[in-house]
C-alpha cells in the first residue's frame, strides 16, 4: 500500500508508544534491533517488518497490512519459524515472540487469523484501528499512534471535518518540531484512504510537513516507482516498435530478395531459351546481362 512508508516509519521513532499501546502487560520495554541477517531465506518484498527484541527472552514484530492477504497466517507463522530459526542459530535459544497484524482498513482484512493441525493450534494479535477508541490513545498520549485518530472509532458524532481538526490539534502538541513533521505527514497520507484530499489539504497547511523526513521518502519511493514504470512503459513501447520495424524491414527485405529471384531466375529461363536456339554463350551472357562464366555452366546444364 501507499501508506507503507509512513506506517513503517512510525514504527521505527516510536515503537515503544505501539509496544505499550498493543502488549500492555509488558511493563519493562527495552528494546533492541534484530540484525539485519534475521530472515535471509525471504525473499526482499517479503521481509517481516517491525522485529525487535524487548528483553532477553521476548521479542516484539508487528506486521501492518494495506492490502489483503489470503494466505497471511501461514506468512505469519513462517516469520515465526525464521526468528527461531535465527535466534536459535544465534544462540539465543526460543524466546516468546508477541506478534501482531495491524490493520488500517476493513477491506484489508481477510477474517482468518488463525491456523490449526493436530499438534498445533496458532494464532496472533490482530489490531483493526477502526475498533479503537480515539481517546484511548489521546488520553494514554501514545504518540506514535496520533497520525491514526482519523481511522479510529469516535465517541461523539463528528464531521469529517472536526476529526481532521481535531487530529492536527492533537499531532500539534507534541513539542519536537521533526516529530511532529513526521506524524502530521504520516496523519495525512493514512487520513487520504478514507477522507476526501481536498478536505485533508484544507486543514494540514504546508509549513506543517516541510521538517517531515517521512514525506520526503514517501514522495521519493513515488518518484522511483514512477521512473520504473516508465522505464518499463518506454522499454515495452521500444521493443514493439522495433519489432514493427523489423517486420517492415523483413516485408521490405523480402519483397526485394523475391523481386530479385525472381528476375534471376527469368533471366536464366530466357538464356536457356536462347542457347538452345544456338545462340552463342557470349552474345546471351551480353542479352541477359549474366556474367559469361554463369552462362557457360548453363550451357553445361543444359547438356546434360
Amino acid at each position: 500500500m501507499k501508506s507503507d512508508i509512513p506506517v513503517k516509519r512510525l514504527l521505527q521513532i516510536k515503537i515503544e508508544d505501539w509496544v505499550n499501546f498493543i502488549f500492555p502487560e509488558i511493563t519493562n520495554v527495552h528494546m533492541e534491533d534484530m540484525q539485519s541477517d534475521l530472515t535471509p531465506r525471504v525473499k526482499k518484498e517479503s521481509l517481516m517488518d517491525s522485529v525487535k527484541w524487548l528483553s532477553k527472552d521476548c521479542i516484539v514484530h508487528f506486521e501492518p497490512m494495506g492490502y489483503i492477504d489470503k494466505a497471511l497466517p501461514c506468512r505469519m507463522l513462517r516469520y515465526r519459524a525464521d526468528i527461531w530459526e535465527y535466534t536459535v542459530s544465534h544462540e539465543r535459544g526460543l524466546p516468546s515472540i508477541k506478534q501482531s497484524v495491524i490493520f488500517f482498513f476493513d477491506k484489508d482484512d481477510n477474517k482468518n487469523h488463525h491456523l490449526n493441525d493436530d499438534l498445533f493450534d496458532y494464532s496472533y494479535k490482530v489490531i483493526k484501528i477502526w475498533e479503537i477508541e480515539d481517546k484511548d490513545i489521546i488520553n494514554g498520549k501514545y504518540i506514535g499512534l496520533y497520525p491514526l485518530l482519523p481511522l479510529t472509532k469516535h465517541s461523539d458524532i463528528a464531521t469529517d471535518e472536526k476529526v481532521i481538526e481535531s487530529a492536527i490539534k492533537v499531532i500539534d502538541t507534541v513539542e519536537d518540531p521533526v516529530c511532529k513533521s513526521d506524524l502530521m505527514a504520516a496523519m495525512s497520507i493514512l487520513a487520504s484512504g478514507k477522507y476526501p484530499k481536498e478536505l485533508i489539504k484544507r486543514y494540514v497547511r504546508r509549513e506543517f510537513l516541510m521538517q517531515s523526513e517521512l514525506l520526503n521518502e514517501w514522495i521519493a519511493e513515488f518518484v522511483e516507482e514512477a521512473e520504473e514504470k516508465g522505464k518499463a512503459k518506454g522499454i515495452a513501447e521500444g521493443k514493439a516498435e522495433g519489432k514493427a520495424e523489423g517486420k517492415a524491414e523483413g516485408k521490405a527485405e523480402g519483397k526485394a530478395e523475391g523481386i530479385a529471384e525472381g528476375k534471376a531466375s527469368g533471366k536464366i529461363e530466357v538464356a536457356a531459351n536462347l542457347l538452345r536456339k544456338g545462340h552463342p554463350p557470349d552474345y546471351v551472357a551480353e542479352i541477359v546481362e549474366f556474367p559469361i562464366d554463369r552462362i557457360k555452366k548453363l550451357v553445361e546444364e543444359i547438356k546434360l
